[in-house]
């Protein structure tokens, strides 16, 4: 079969379109036929080597794909270590466990399916399962146009938060309240924590922040009473000083979130995401749609700054 493997660490350069053995399946493992993969900045982190785990080499990429089983079910991967622990999913086929493979609902496109495994399934954890986030709350999104930052104004605004908060640069601001955001603020404003206050009546409850760096350390200001600040990317810096009065004298939080955690939830979370899909109270945005062998075209394009929609291969 046809599969994307890089040999070394590097950027999309060390991606090779390339011919590899069939997987054989394990006892009790499936075979799936892929027909959707979504693009993930994890992807590229982890084939240069700059991810919390580094994959072992060569690698297939990649850990979210949606595919056929050859009795003709419409599955959606979700966990299962792809990418790391085991070869990814830039491929014509994967083998999978069943518990791994959540069946697609009637209406939803396998490239839908494929594009919650990681950015959907972050943010809902992370809002609901990290922050507690709870109906009449608060949410301030931090790098609103990203992956993450997109569906969580959608799956906050499904929760019941109120007021919602997109934190963004001003020329996507119009698009991110057609997501749902109540106000946008631009990141650069150097009152950016009181903004956020402002906005919330009093301080956010919930900040979701896939940023750090100097942005969310501005933001952490506008944190409310008892509320939430859950880091989850480090898109603007890995390293931060702030002043910590700013938290305990209000009780608030800043919690670390990684979807490796939550492995066990993974699987109902992907469950609801579809519902929601199937039924049209969740949005994925698809930019573009290229062939596998574009893979390195791809991780280019979604590294561009400004895009808001998906980036899907299709062997």
């Amino acid at each position: 079969m046809k599969a994307i493997r890089y040999h070394r660490y590097g950027g999309p350069e060390v991606l090779q379109y390339e011919d590899v053995p069939d997987p054989a399946p394990a006892p009790g493992e499936v075979e799936v036929r892929v027909r959707a993969v979504s693009v993930s900045p994890i992807n590229w982190k982890l084939a240069k080597g700059i991810a919390t785990v580094n994959a072992p080499l060569p690698q297939i990429p990649g850990s979210e794909c949606a595919g056929e089983t050859p009795d003709g079910r419409r599955v959606v991967l979700a966990g299962g270590g792809y990418g790391t622990a085991r070869p990814g999913v830039y491929a014509e086929k994967i083998t999978a466990l069943p518990a791994h493979l959540v069946d697609i609902p009637e209406g939803v496109s396998f490239a839908e399916a494929a594009s919650l495994g990681v950015a959907y399934a972050t943010a809902q954890l992370a809002l609901v399962a990290r922050a507690g986030l709870q109906k009449g709350e608060s949410v301030a999104v931090l790098g609103a146009t990203g992956g993450v930052g997109v569906a969580a104004l959608q799956l906050a605004r499904l929760a019941g938060a109120s007021p919602l908060i997109a934190v963004a640069r001003p020329e996507s601001h119009e698009t991110l309240r057609r997501f749902g955001a109540d106000v946008t603020l631009d990141p650069a404003q150097e009152d950016l924590g009181q903004a956020i206050a402002r906005a919330a009546g009093g301080g956010a409850n919930v900040i979701l922040d896939p940023v750090a760096g100097p942005v969310g350390v501005r933001a952490l200001a506008g944190l409310a009473p008892w509320g939430r600040q859950v880091v989850l990317g480090t898109a603007a810096g890995d390293t931060v000083t702030f002043s910590v009065p700013v938290l305990y004298g209000r009780n608030a939080s800043l919690l670390g979130f990684t979807l490796f955690g939550y492995a066990d939830k993974v699987v109902p979370t992907i469950q609801q995401l579809l519902e929601y899909l199937a039924t049209r109270r969740l949005v994925v945005p698809i930019e573009r749609t290229l062939p596998l062998s574009q893979a390195a075209d791809a991780w280019r394009l979604l590294q561009e700054r400004g895009r808001l929609g998906k980036i899907i291969l299709v062997p």
